[in-house]
């Protein structure tokens, strides 16, 4: 397995798997659907995030084939707070049958890794709560609940 930046040739792949990743999610919830051409405006956003020194996307490859992406940012905060940019971890996502294999602790390690280049101390992340897989991966790497979002539909 090797971990490494994502190049041009490997963006087809992420977008395939990253609509089997918002896929996944909205079996979880349907507020994930994705609108049918979701994935050209998600390339676009990929794109530009590969191009910024700002964000680090990365794939994992198996003989050849990509198991494994990975997309990570560096953000701003408000002015009113201590602490000026933060991590945020949008996306990590490894397919099914490479699941559990310790593929996403290892992408994990290279974005901390980018991070601490980054001079990044605060990471964060979003997760559904109904992905009981991602929440525990995400609870036994050390993070908390920060801030609950609350919503309504009317």
């Amino acid at each position: 397995m090797n971990i490494m930046p994502a190049r041009e040739e490997h963006i087809a792949k992420i977008v395939q798997q990253w609509k089997e990743f918002m896929d996944f999610h909205n079996e979880l919830n349907p507020f994930h659907s994705r609108r049918e051409d979701a994935h050209k405006s998600w390339e676009i956003f990929l794109r530009k995030s590969m191009d910024s020194e700002l964000s680090q996307a990365l794939v994992c490859i198996d003989n050849e084939k990509i198991v494994a992406f990975s997309l990570a940012h560096v953000k701003q905060s408000p002015p009113i707070f201590q602490h000026d940019k933060f991590g945020f971890i949008s996306d990590i996502y490894v397919i099914q049958e490479y699941q559990r294999k310790g593929i996403g602790e290892q992408m994990l390690s290279e974005i901390y890794n980018w991070f601490d280049i980054q001079g990044v101390k605060r990471i964060e992340l979003r997760v559904e709560p109904k992905n009981d897989m991602g929440y525990s991966f995400w609870r036994k790497h050390g993070f908390k609940e920060h801030v609950h979002t609350l919503y309504l539909e009317r």
